[in-house]
C-alpha cells in the first residue's frame, strides 16, 4: 500500500471508530467515552534496531470499545485505538491500562500506560505516546 492510500484507511477507521463509539454512547444511556490512540515504537534493547513483527495487546478493564490487538511494521512502530468510558475514572482511583508485548525470540514484556489522570471532555482523541525495548533471550 502506498502512504496515501494508509492515511485513508486510517481516516477511515477513525471515522468509523468515532461513530461506533457515538452510536454505543447513545444506545447505553448516556456515559461518556473518551477515545484513545496509542502510538508508538518498539526497539531491541540490545542494538536500538526496530523490531519488526512484534504482537502487541491491551489489557485493560473498564473499556468502551475493546482495541483489536496489532503488529509492528518493518520500522518498529504500531498504533491502536479503543474507548473507555467516563465511568471507568474515578476521583480515588484511576484505571489500569497495559500493553503486553510478545516476539519470538525476546522476553515478553508489559508496559504500563495506565493514565494518571481523567482526560478532558471534548477532545476528540487522547494521545499515549510509547518507546518500548526488548530484550533479547540469551
Amino acid at each position: 500500500m502506498n502512504e496515501w492510500n494508509v492515511a485513508q484507511t486510517r481516516s477511515t477507521h477513525r471515522r468509523l471508530f468515532a461513530f461506533g463509539a457515538l452510536i454505543t454512547c447513545l444506545i447505553s444511556g448516556c456515559q461518556f467515552a473518551y477515545e484513545y490512540e496509542v502510538r508508538g515504537v518498539i526497539r531491541n534493547a540490545s542494538d536500538d534496531a526496530p523490531l519488526a513483527g512484534v504482537a502487541i495487546t491491551l489489557k485493560a478493564d473498564s473499556l468502551f470499545k475493546d482495541a483489536e490487538p496489532c503488529v509492528t511494521d518493518a520500522d518498529g512502530k504500531f498504533a491502536l485505538t479503543f474507548a473507555v468510558s467516563d465511568g471507568a475514572f474515578s476521583p480515588t482511583e484511576m484505571p489500569r491500562w497495559s500493553l503486553a508485548l510478545v516476539q519470538s525470540g525476546f522476553d515478553e514484556q508489559v508496559v504500563d500506560i495506565s493514565p494518571s489522570k481523567e482526560p478532558q471532555r471534548g477532545k476528540a482523541i487522547n494521545l499515549i505516546s510509547v518507546v518500548a525495548y526488548m530484550k533479547p533471550i540469551p
